[in-house]
């Protein structure tokens, strides 16, 4: 049974997270969850901390950091995240106080779950809902415009229907309270992960002329992104960088950009660890044409000591300063003539890339947001 109020603010809340995708370092929101669960094993003052979840090896790497970051961890034997489903695996839903939806839901299971009166929190990570309502083309009735509509009408739904939503960032947050009129909305920003950049990792600016771009490129806003770059970009800064060179890291398909590959396009992939990929880097892009959720490779980037340039997409959200902790451009010419810029000058670089640095991990690491992460969770009984 869940705590009392008195056992709870003994030992605070038992706190249960549901998430369709497992929690791993394979993939950005994975690794966002995996820190947050950290700080409120290690900040907060919380009972027992439990995850109900779906196992796809083939997508999630390991499973190893799991054991060390939750009391006990319950995978589905399909893909229903029910408390039905939980009870099956040997869980108890009306055990919890808090519980957290990470990923997108079925709405009938959230209803169900809520039955039990616990809290509910809910982060859709990429908000459909914006890129839909971004995005005027996909009101066109076409089956796929259709299909994207209706799940982003249900994120809606299910976002109505919780206690509290915890987007990933501000302006998520902003969409849906001035575009939908939910009222109980706030942002947690996304931050570097410590897992994958520890707080004492120090890299120097590096002396190539490599470019890289890191992203999770099954995404169509990154492929979009990467064709861009590729086709109005890569070209004007070869032809003034003599050694110029694009590494293209992350997981995903890239095989619909192998005719771009050359002596000046090398389509890496998937890493170890990025920190040995960002440590070849002299410059870092972020060219994201649209899209919603988080936007990680800035963090990634600052935290390496690489210097960026970014569209004013990918940099909207974020507080780094044009000029001072990064380069921003909107068009071809202007985004190419800023890495030429960067490229070319080497003091520059080391000093918009300590810039990024210092003002990374001031604002952007963990660290500085445990308040308000333990605080979130932190639900005190009525």
């Amino acid at each position: 049974m869940k705590l009392s109020s008195a056992d709870q603010s003994a030992v605070g809340p038992n706190v249960l997270l549901v998430s369709s995708q497992c929690p791993t370092r394979a993939h950005a929101g994975g690794l966002r969850v995996l820190d947050i669960y950290r700080l409120l094993q290690t900040k907060g003052q919380f009972g027992r901390i439990d995850l109900f979840t779906i196992k796809n090896p083939k997508v999630d790497w390991s499973y190893e950091m799991l054991p060390d970051i939750f009391d006990t961890v319950y995978f589905a034997q399909s893909d229903d995240l029910s408390p039905a489903a939980l009870a099956t695996v040997g869980g108890q839903a009306d055990l919890y106080d808090v519980i957290d939806f990470q990923f997108p839901q079925q709405a009938e299971n959230i209803a169900a779950f809520q039955e039990t009166g616990a809290f509910t929190l809910y982060t859709p990570m990429e908000l459909l809902s914006r890129s839909y309502d971004m995005r005027p083309f996909l009101r066109k009735l076409t089956k796929n415009a259709r299909k994207y509509r209706a799940v982003a009408s249900k994120e809606i739904d299910i976002c109505r229907m919780v206690d509290r939503v915890v987007c990933v960032s501000e302006p998520d947050a902003n969409h849906l309270r001035h575009h939908h009129g939910l009222t109980s909305v706030t942002s947690l920003e996304t931050c570097v992960s410590d897992i994958e950049f520890p707080s004492d990792l120090k890299l120097e600016v590096s002396p190539t002329q490599d470019v890289i771009f890191i992203a999770f490129f099954d995404s169509r806003t990154n492929q979009k992104a990467l064709l861009w770059y590729l086709k109005e970009v890569h070209e004007k800064v070869r032809a003034q960088v003599p050694h110029y060179r694009l590494m293209v890291v992350g997981r995903g398909d890239l095989d619909s950009f192998r005719s771009f590959e050359d002596d000046s396009v090398l389509l890496i992939g998937e890493v170890d660890a990025l920190a040995d990929a960002l440590a070849k880097a002299a410059v870092g892009i972020a060219p994201a044409l649209g899209g919603a959720g988080i936007r990680g490779k800035l963090h990634q980037y600052a935290m390496a000591n690489v210097p960026m340039v970014a569209s004013p997409i990918a940099a909207s959200s974020m507080s780094y300063q044009d000029g001072r902790d990064l380069l921003v451009a909107k068009s071809p010419k202007d985004f190419a003539a800023q890495v030429i810029k960067l490229l070319s000058d080497q003091e520059l670089r080391r000093t918009m890339a300590s810039n990024a640095n210092t003002h990374c991990r001031a604002k952007y690491t963990w660290d500085t947001k445990a308040e308000q992460v333990v605080g979130l969770y932190q639900i005190q009984p009525i």
